[in-house]
């Protein structure tokens, strides 16, 4: 086998060229001369040199493998899609605004046609529930809601 330093700097230079860093291919030249160490206690190793390439070439593959799954490629903060899905503050004092108009104009209705409104389109009641609930016919819990929702209309233009 040439010397260790001739082979370590070989090595270096094959797994450099697969990629690695000039720090990942001192390492990967290091535990490759580990492996082979370990593996002649146990073992007669014939050819000790290619033993020791392909352990490294294996550990660069291992390395470049481990990378590619976890690169992290910086880009630039104006090429990013940095979208925040919340609402702006301004939406938010628009939301409350619009809330408190609502409010507004629901208690500005009679007691028994806001009733029916809450009941069906915020609760989701149908009008025979309504109707059930309230102790009264449909035609009535229709007519009050096409009433209620007349008067909303004209507070809304107001």
């Amino acid at each position: 086998m040439r010397s260790i330093d001739a082979t370590a700097r070989r090595i270096r230079a094959l797994v450099m060229r697969r990629g690695l860093s000039a720090n990942d291919a001192d390492e990967v030249a290091q535990e490759a001369f580990l492996r082979l160490e370990e593996a002649r206690r146990s073992e007669e190793i014939a050819a000790p040199e290619g033993f020791v390439v392909r352990v490294a070439l294996n550990l660069a593959a291992d390395i470049v493998r481990r990378h590619a799954r976890w690169r992290f490629e910086p880009v630039p903060v104006e090429e990013m899609d940095l979208h925040d899905p919340a609402p702006t503050p301004d939406d938010v004092i628009g939301a409350r605004k619009r809330l408190d108009r609502v409010r507004a104009a629901l208690d500005a209705l009679p007691e028994e046609i806001r009733t029916v409104i809450v009941l069906k389109r915020l609760e989701g009641l149908t009008i025979e529930q309504i109707a059930k609930r309230e102790n009264v016919g449909t035609a009535t819990v229709e007519r009050r809601l096409r009433r209620g929702l007349t008067l909303l209309a004209e507070m809304d233009t107001e």
